[in-house]
């Protein structure tokens, strides 16, 4: 024979539904604070034109070269925000059906704060990987990036520094 809950039972599983929401909203926004704030990066690096070393006349010199530059920026990917967003909404609406039955509501709520979680950690990794390979030191004005990470939203611009005139 199934018995119905009792009261005091039942007033504890309300009580606790409310804490075990807050830390799976809290736990979400931490998880995506952490990742916006640990992909955003940015490099850059300039190659030609006259050295340091050269007098100020030297960029006059009709053999000067206007310098190449490039610079990177990297941010957090819109994709994973996207993702993250569809399971918190998923256990939002799951968290309110199950809301008379607070331990698989529990387990839901704590499956689906891991699911966010491993998200950002993963695209994370991916994404402090591909930024720790960029060698912008080395340079030469004739290779190309490789920025097809859906990790992060990545802008490359290389652009010819305009000629400073001579005073």
């Amino acid at each position: 024979m199934i018995e119905a809950p009792s009261p005091a039972t039942s007033r504890a599983a309300d009580s606790e539904a409310p804490q075990r929401l807050g830390w799976f909203i809290g736990g979400t926004v931490v998880s995506t604070w952490i990742y916006g704030a640990l992909t955003t990066y940015s490099a850059g690096r300039c190659v030609g034109g006259p050295t340091v070393s050269e007098s100020p006349d030297a960029w006059s010199t009709p053999e000067a070269t206007a310098p190449l530059c490039a610079s990177i920026t990297a941010g957090p990917s819109t994709v994973v925000y996207a993702i993250v967003a569809a399971i918190t909404i998923v256990a939002l609406v799951l968290a309110r059906r199950l809301r008379h039955r607070p331990v698989p509501q529990n387990r839901m709520l704590g499956a689906a704060m891991s699911a966010t979680a491993l998200v950002c950690f993963v695209s994370l990794i991916l994404a402090r990987m591909w930024i720790g390979s960029i060698d912008m030191d080395d340079w030469d004005g004739s290779t190309t990036f490789d920025v097809s990470v859906p990790a992060i939203v990545v802008d490359v611009s290389v652009e010819i520094t305009p000629m400073q005139p001579s005073n």
